[in-house]
């Protein structure tokens, strides 16, 4: 609760960051697990692939995009704001964006400032796959 009380909900996107983040410490445990655990099998930095679908493809994107110790990032059907340039995440393009109604639900509030020109976005959703993809 006090993790959830942190990271209030103003759209389901801080949520999948929130759980991105998670997702990281628990490979801080995965890679160094304290003294006197038993039976957990090894990791490698490095030799990491982390997968998911839809909601969980996006969350996997992002905690692949903001922790360099993934080597390999599978997102199945992320679909937007993660996959696509904003000027692309439109009901009449992907299927979902600020203008989808309830598929516009991922988005920040905040974006629809853009809408007249995405250009001046100062991160779009293909620069979270540039982030990646250097590995």
């Amino acid at each position: 609760p006090a993790f959830q009380c942190a990271y209030r909900q103003t759209a389901s996107m801080g949520l999948i960051l929130a759980r991105a983040y998670v997702a990281s410490r628990a490979l801080d445990f995965a890679l160094s697990p304290p003294n006197g655990t038993a039976g957990l099998p090894s990791f490698a930095a490095g030799r990491v692939c982390v997968t998911g679908h839809s909601r969980n493809g996006k969350q996997s994107l992002l905690f692949a995009a903001f922790d360099e110790r993934v080597g390999a990032v599978v997102g199945s059907s992320p679909g937007a704001p993660i996959s696509s340039p904003y000027a692309y995440s439109s009901h009449n393009f992907y299927g979902e964006g600020p203008d989808a109604g309830t598929a516009g639900t991922w988005w920040l509030s905040s974006i629809t400032q853009y809408s007249d020109d995405p250009g001046r976005m100062p991160m779009d959703g293909h620069g979270v796959l540039a982030l990646i993809a250097p590995r």
